[in-house]
């Protein structure tokens, strides 16, 4: 399934919504840690309701949240920032199963974010940007993953059924993160625009495997890839931005691992560079 269209992106989105197919959904959770609210600066609020419930959450009037915040998401589904604070207030409640429930919303509209395509978002090139420009676009991916991050800490607060899954999201994230915010003069990992950069060159890459369940299922989808192709020739810190049911994903990021590359080099010496890609799964 590609995503060619506005359009027909956000009819996935909100059906997608509607069942939310993250895996390991489901298990008991810790009170929240604070902590876990993105920055205000990272905020991107679509309601007057969503707004409103914020303020009610950060007084500790978290029923009147509760009421504000399910109002915004009801009105707008892609809010992502209304269903994070919609778990938050909904764990001060005591009431984890629809706290769950909210935060995989905000962690799947979050993560879809990162992955412009499933949008069928168009930007403007790169090489076209003036600088302002792409430190403006660096710095608008960055609050978008800082706010995955913060909904991915809420959800490991949860202890999913898939722990391990999540937290190697997290990890790789943060890593992410933490890479793109090094000055030029200490980076280690580039992304594929970046200037000087010669593209690590991709020589073999398998087809993922089909799961049983999931042919059985009839599944079909996009899984969308982020990792890192090491200067060591290994693909590291996977994240998975659109997911699929019945183990596809889990088979994306293995046939991912499994990609043989030439590695970038930038000024001589091999180093790392960010790729994205997608995997198809379609029933015959």
């Amino acid at each position: 399934m590609r995503f060619t269209g506005s359009s027909l992106a956000m009819s996935f989105v909100l059906s997608f919504i509607a069942c939310v197919c993250l895996p390991g959904a489901g298990a008991h959770a810790s009170l929240l840690a604070q902590e876990a609210q993105p920055a205000r600066s990272a905020r991107i609020v679509r309601t007057p309701e969503g707004a409103r419930g914020i303020e009610f959450y950060e007084r500790g009037d978290f029923a009147e949240a509760v009421k504000l915040l399910k109002q915004a998401t009801n009105n707008r589904r892609d809010d992502a920032t209304s269903w994070h604070f919609l778990a938050l207030a909904y764990r001060q409640l005591d009431k984890e199963k629809e706290a769950r429930k909210a935060i995989e919303n905000a962690i799947f509209l979050r993560l879809l974010q990162l992955a412009p395509t499933a949008f069928g978002m168009k930007h403007k090139p790169w090489d076209e940007l003036s600088k302002e420009e792409r430190e403006a676009r660096r710095r608008e991916m960055a609050g978008y993953y800082k706010e995955a991050i913060a909904s991915v800490e809420v959800y490991l607060q949860l202890k999913p059924k898939a722990e391990a899954f999540w937290r190697q999201q997290y990890e790789g994230l943060s890593v992410y993160v933490r890479h793109n915010e090094q000055s030029d003069a200490g980076k280690e990992s580039f992304q594929s625009n970046d200037e000087g950069l010669s593209r690590a060159e991709v020589f073999y890459k398998s087809p993922p495997e089909y799961t049983e369940r999931a042919r059985r299922n009839g599944i079909n989808g996009t899984v969308i890839l982020r990792g890192l192709l090491s200067s060591d020739g290994t693909v590291k810190h996977i994240i998975a931005l659109t997911m699929l049911p019945d183990g596809l994903t889990e088979k994306a990021i293995e046939a991912m691992r499994q990609i043989k590359f030439t590695p970038a080099t930038k000024n001589g010496r091999p180093v790392s560079q960010w790729m994205s890609i997608e995997y198809h799964f379609n029933v015959y």
